[in-house]
């Protein structure tokens, strides 16, 4: 792209009506940066054991016709076994360093005050035991039986369907959903981190179910007119007022009139805006204190209300309990776009660690934290979560928890390797038809296959695209006149790009544009496709719109995976491999990584868990790239490239 061009462009855009997207009204991010973070994430990393679930809790979980949630004998001498120093002996047996205790649910401080004075004690000797701290502080219900008893106005806080009444929790008809930006609820979760920080000493608080932003409640109607007042015309919907204007009665997944667009956006913004709030509010009682949520969702496309771009800039960690990787019969299911967005967002992923391979992929892509490798309950130590007849601890991980431990600084102060960013465009993902996102997910699919370093975008990153030497539009045909500037910048400054005939053609609105906004680049880094482009060509318009060779290459089975990642003050880069057939060891895989900038290797070394002891490995270097052969992976290998 020329210079004139490119001016002749800024122009165009400073003196056309530049339309945004309502998250451009977001407030600013609150994510603290991982290298900024407390010594003792940074430092230790975390290896986790939950015990979240409050007593109170457990004993209604457990029987449902329990209303006065009584607790027999047996079940408070087996609680109480879990906050001994028998049970942390234990767990510190097994390598775990951060307990995830309770401290509130949903039934209110009178009823969980003594579970919470439990965690508090809990916490102190965990402290002593040199081991950090994380609480579930709010599970996004109401206890609404007891909680009104202690607050009977809380009936007002519960989110509505759109038949007017409360939202259940799956079947637990004894918990309510409740709009999280209600400020009585917004004051009543303020006494609740009051109490984790100040009392409990947490270094962690934990939100659960980000999974309502908005519904059909009084207050959540009312916010909806003044956003629809904030970012859209009364015209645009056909109404002269928004003053009794009613949300749609159904979110749609794919919404097909601006109203719908107007609503889904809303609630996205709605459970962003909520999560900033607690976030905020955090920081300003202990700015060093970390916050983390669960979303609930991780799909192949943006997933609503949870928009991972919005939420995830307001805190350093998030869970997932779904994707159980693997290669069966040809095909690879891997947690890689969850770690993705960690990396995209600069958050840990929270994950259960239950057999190696899963141990493997958090080595490799996850940020100072290996998982969650058990959980204790009653006293007994088990696999964590999900199943209905728990199970011991997989000794076959124990070997992974020793290694995180062991070699933590090769994990320390690391900045990941990219060659292509993907751009998941909200507009795009939710507002337009299905094979919009369905082509963006392809090519997602494509990176990872075809073992590309690569990460997602959302919307927001584009004011950072530095990082990446090409940026891919594919599935990106609704973007914003400051998005398509954003763009057109980073291409100026020597980015590549990979497009086709449709992206961009439409606004945020969805209103098309006469033409695109993309005709005039040309040159030999920018790439164009078809929509439906293949792996093979895929490949090839990323190595040519990238100038070159990708930051690594391999030779290996197709289920053996790579990342990338350096530590530039040391002059040492990392390749992670991950082999998704535990099953069948790979041996000589031949490897082919460019070399840090200016650099003169010196050595070459592989460290496995299965034999942690440094391998040095033969290399060759020459025309600024590195060659050597991994003699063998089992499931995981780390090979240290240093200067």
């Amino acid at each position: 792209m020329t210079s004139r061009l490119f001016f002749a462009t800024i122009l165009f855009f400073t003196y056309s009506p530049v339309l945004a997207l309502p998250s451009d009204s977001l407030p600013k991010p609150l994510t603290v940066p991982a290298a900024k973070r407390p010594a003792w994430v940074r430092e230790q990393g975390i290896v986790m054991a939950g015990s979240w679930e409050s007593l109170v809790y457990r004993v209604r979980r457990d029987n449902y016709d329990n209303k006065d949630h009584s607790v027999t004998p047996e079940q408070r001498r087996l609680y109480e076994m879990e906050n001994s120093q028998q049970m942390l002996d234990q767990l510190k047996k097994l390598g775990v360093n951060f307990v995830m205790t309770h401290c509130y649910k949903a039934f209110g401080f009178e009823a969980e005050r003594q579970g919470m004075e439990d965690a508090a004690k809990l916490s102190a000797l965990c402290h002593k035991n040199g081991m950090n701290v994380g609480v579930y502080l709010s599970s996004g219900t109401l206890g609404w039986e007891k909680l009104r008893q202690e607050i009977p106005q809380s009936k007002d806080w519960e989110l509505l369907d759109a038949n007017g009444q409360p939202i259940l929790f799956g079947t637990m008809y004894f918990r309510h959903f409740f709009n999280r930006n209600n400020p009585e609820v917004q004051a009543y979760l303020h006494k609740l981190i009051d109490f984790a920080i100040n009392d409990i000493k947490t270094d962690l608080l934990h939100f659960d179910n980000y999974s309502y932003g908005a519904a059909y409640d009084r207050l959540s109607i009312e916010r909806f007119r003044e956003y629809m007042k904030r970012h859209l015309d009364p015209a645009e919907v056909g109404v002269s007022s928004f003053d009794s204007l009613m949300p749609p009665r159904k979110l749609e997944p794919t919404p097909d009139s601006t109203l719908n667009r107007a609503w889904l956006d809303f609630c996205c913004q709605s459970l962003a805006e909520s999560f900033y709030h607690v976030s905020s509010y955090a920081r300003s009682v202990r700015p060093s204190v970390l916050v983390e949520c669960n979303t609930c969702e991780f799909g192949d496309r943006i997933s609503v209300p949870t928009d991972h771009g919005r939420i995830y800039r307001y805190g350093e960690a998030f869970w997932d309990e779904g994707i159980e990787p693997s290669y069966k019969d040809g095909q690879l299911t891997t947690r890689q776009i969850i770690y993705k967005t960690g990396q995209t967002m600069d958050n840990i992923v929270f994950v259960y660690i239950r057999d190696p391979l899963q141990a493997a992929e958090s080595l490799a892509y996850n940020t100072d934290c290996l998982g969650c490798i058990c959980q204790f309950e009653y006293g007994k130590i088990t696999v964590p979560s999900g199943e209905p007849v728990p199970r011991q601890v997989n000794p076959d991980i124990l070997p992974y928890v020793k290694f995180f431990h062991e070699q933590r600084p090769y994990y320390r102060d690391i900045e990941r390797v990219w060659d292509v960013g993907v751009l998941r465009s909200f507009p795009s993902q939710r507002f337009g038809p299905d094979y919009w996102w369905q082509n963006t997910n392809r090519f997602e699919r494509h990176c990872i296959e075809g073992r590309v370093p690569w990460t997602l975008v959302f919307d927001h990153n584009l004011s950072d695209l530095n990082k990446f030497r090409a940026l891919c539009l594919v599935g990106a045909n609704a973007l914003s006149e400051s998005q398509v500037l954003q763009i057109l910048k980073y291409v100026h400054k020597g980015g590549g790009l990979i497009l086709t005939d449709e992206t961009g053609m439409h606004d945020e609105k969805l209103h098309r544009r006469s033409e695109s906004p993309f005709n005039m680049l040309k040159g030999p880094r920018i790439v164009r496709v078809k929509a439906d482009v293949s792996r093979e060509e895929a490949l090839t318009a990323m190595r040519t719109a990238c100038g070159g060779p990708f930051f690594v290459l391999m030779d290996a089975p197709r289920y053996v995976l790579t990342e990338l990642t350096d530590q530039k003050e040391r002059k040492r880069r990392f390749v992670h491999l991950v082999n998704y057939s535990p099953g069948s060891p790979v041996a000589d895989v031949k490897v082919d990584v460019e070399s840090p900038a200016n650099c003169k290797v010196k050595r070459v070394a592989l460290i496995r868990p299965e034999s942690p002891k440094r391998k040095l490995l033969t290399f060759r270097q020459d025309s600024g790239r590195v060659k050597f052969t991994v003699p063998r992976i089992d499931v995981y290998g780390l090979i240290s490239i240093e200067s």
